[in-house]
């Protein structure tokens, strides 16, 4: 498959706002409407916890970002063939090289860490290595 897509949407912590969104791509994963399944995930971004999801990238343009779900998101991470990490705006507009995404161990092992994603599919952490 495609490159996929690591983001939060905006006002992520609100009951309602994450109501919604789920809503949203549940009924389209439901309708065969997405390349993919929207993974749910928990992150860390600038030291500060978050909930965030995976997307493929043409589900997250296509079902996403036309719905206003990100407007003011500062920025994503764009994964690519052998997860190669780029940081982009919400847009996907602009990138920038960060390294590979990579499996770790455990959480221990996420210390010195300023981003890191933990895939509860997966039951997996992951974080971008240079």
């Amino acid at each position: 498959m495609g490159n996929k897509v690591i983001y939060s949407i905006d006002n992520v912590a609100n009951l309602r706002q994450l109501a919604k969104f789920t809503s949203h791509m549940d009924k389209l994963e439901a309708g065969g409407k997405t390349l993919g399944n929207t993974i749910p995930c928990i992150g860390a971004y600038d030291s500060k916890l978050e909930v965030s999801f995976v997307s493929t990238e043409e589900d997250y343009k296509n079902h996403v970002v036309p719905y206003g779900f990100v407007d003011n998101q500062e920025s994503v991470i764009l994964l690519g063939p052998d997860n190669v990490a780029y940081l982009s705006d919400n847009l996907l507009h602009t990138s920038e090289y960060l390294g590979r995404m990579v499996q770790v161990n455990d959480y221990e092992d996420l210390d010195d860490e300023q981003g890191w994603t933990y895939r509860m599919d997966q039951n997996e952490y992951y974080h971008v290595s240079t």
